[in-house]
């Protein structure tokens, strides 16, 4: 149905995974190599998004599973330190550790962020600064990979490429960390503000799913919500491409993007609990 994209927060696990493999054996390299591989392919494949969760009062859980984790906490900078409008943002894969900090501001309802500082760490490997200040340290990342094989070499590219991204001011969208914009609002919004929102947000990602969803089944689509996608095409069925583009086009008419609608169901129960009176 439509491309997968490489996120800021894939930047970041790929960071770590370089760490990783920065100054050991080629067989190790290779391993990180195959590391990052599957995990594109653990998290394209992935059959529903994860949900999110709040676990405190400025704590938010982007994901958790036995190999890794991304975390949130609101309003304090890298050290831990009280520092409002900023988030600490803490990762890990496998042994791999990785921490940033991001300033956010707030334009009504959208939420901007940029990227100030970011370190990682691993088990034999001390501790390394890819941004300080809002700087991205090219020259470090650039000193770390010489000698290494071209494919690590290639990776620091992508990541110098994706740092200098993220420490400008860019929007955080919905689909984003699972939901992160909506918890940033939830703790800066006037409550009676933020709750009208969230519930036009619903009936937002409500609305131009089912319509969709309507669209497609007209050219041969069947929803199945086990599928990444949640629409699949049933064996034997092939509309003409123009049909499809045509299709994968028109997503934008009912209101949604094609990310929004494939985490509507898991955005939609974390708005819910928003809105929730408990």
């Amino acid at each position: 149905m439509k491309r997968f994209k490489i996120t800021i927060w894939d930047g970041l696990v790929f960071g770590a995974v370089i760490a990783l493999a920065w100054g050991r054996s080629a067989q190790t390299i290779l391993l990180a190599a195959i590391a990052s591989l599957l995990y594109l392919l653990v998290r394209s494949k992935s059959t529903s998004p994860p949900l999110a969760a709040v676990t405190g009062n400025n704590e938010f859980v982007v994901e958790h599973d036995e190999s890794s984790t991304s975390e949130v906490d609101l309003d304090v900078d890298i050290d831990y330190r009280p520092r409002k409008n900023h988030f600490r943002f803490h990762s890990r894969f496998d042994t791999v550790f990785s921490d940033a900090e991001f300033e956010y501001k707030l334009d009504e309802t959208r939420v901007f962020i940029r990227l100030l500082n970011e370190s990682g760490q691993d088990i034999g490997v001390k501790k390394h600064w890819d941004a300080r200040d809002g700087v991205v340290q090219e020259s470090d990342i650039r000193e770390r990979a010489k000698g290494q094989m071209s494919l690590i070499k290639s990776f620091a590219d992508d990541k110098i490429a994706a740092l200098k991204k993220a420490v400008e001011w860019h929007e955080i969208l919905p689909y984003h960390s699972n939901g992160l914009k909506y918890f940033i609002l939830s703790k800066n919004l006037p409550k009676d503000d933020a709750r009208r929102f969230f519930r036009q947000e619903i009936e937002r990602l409500k609305l131009g799913s089912n319509r969709y969803i309507e669209e497609a089944i007209k050219i041969g689509f069947v929803l199945d919500e086990t599928s990444r996608w949640r629409l699949r095409l049933p064996d034997g069925v092939d509309p003409p491409e123009d049909v499809l583009r045509k299709l994968h086009e028109s997503i934008s008419s009912f209101g949604i993007s094609h990310d929004e609608f494939t985490m509507a169901p898991a955005l939609i129960t974390t708005l819910e609990k928003y809105v929730s009176p408990t």
